[in-house]
């Protein structure tokens, strides 16, 4: 298989995991704090799918803006941030950017996710918003 054929593929499962999440979403907007975990984890594994299928092919943006959501959603998923509004609406703009970024995937490192990045960050305290390199590992040895 292409490429091309791939990252079409990709494409298609991710906006397909987009329209799946989204009534999920809304649900959690509607049960706050009460969702089942298994709901949660349903958004979390869908938003993690695809920031690992573009970040295999370097798709900067893609992966950026969706490593910021799934960090958001891990900390849901630990009862370590409440649900309110403000937060149900930053992950709606972000999914919403990021079929933008789908649509228009050859040019999706040029289109900026700054305001979206913007919207996630107040709800994320002092932790990373950019994905970790995780090609290197390095080993100190005792002397």
């Amino acid at each position: 298989m292409q490429e091309k054929d791939m990252l079409g593929d990709l494409i298609q499962e991710s906006k397909e995991h987009l329209q799946e999440i989204e009534p999920v979403l809304l649900e959690l907007e509607r049960q706050g704090d009460a969702l089942p975990t298994e709901m949660i984890n349903q958004i979390f594994r869908a938003i993690h799918s695809i920031k690992g299928g573009f970040g295999f092919f370097g798709y900067k943006g893609v992966t950026t803006l969706s490593h910021s959501m799934e960090h958001l959603l891990s900390l849901i998923r630990d009862r370590k941030l409440s649900i309110t509004n403000e937060l149900i609406d930053a992950l709606f703009r972000g999914i919403d950017k990021l079929k933008v970024l789908f649509d228009d995937f050859e040019n999706s490192d040029s289109i900026p996710i700054d305001n979206e990045i913007k919207a996630l960050d107040p709800f994320m305290g002092e932790s990373s918003t950019e994905p970790q390199d995780t090609s290197t590992v390095r080993i100190d040895t005792l002397a």
